[in-house]
């Protein structure tokens, strides 16, 4: 995935037409990975939206 410049603020999914705050999305990646990392996988997306 490309770096996003600071000026862009979503975060959008094409293969799954997700779309939230960067900083939103960024907090769900650091929490899944905190997750998966004490052997517990949890899918926790509530903040953004899905479109399709």
């Amino acid at each position: 995935m490309p770096k996003k410049e600071l000026s862009e603020r979503l975060h959008k999914c094409s293969e799954y037409g997700y779309e939230t705050n960067r900083d939103v999305a960024a907090a769900q990646v650091v929490l899944q990975r905190s997750d998966t990392s004490v052997g517990h996988i949890v899918v926790r997306f509530g903040e953004g939206k899905l479109h399709g």
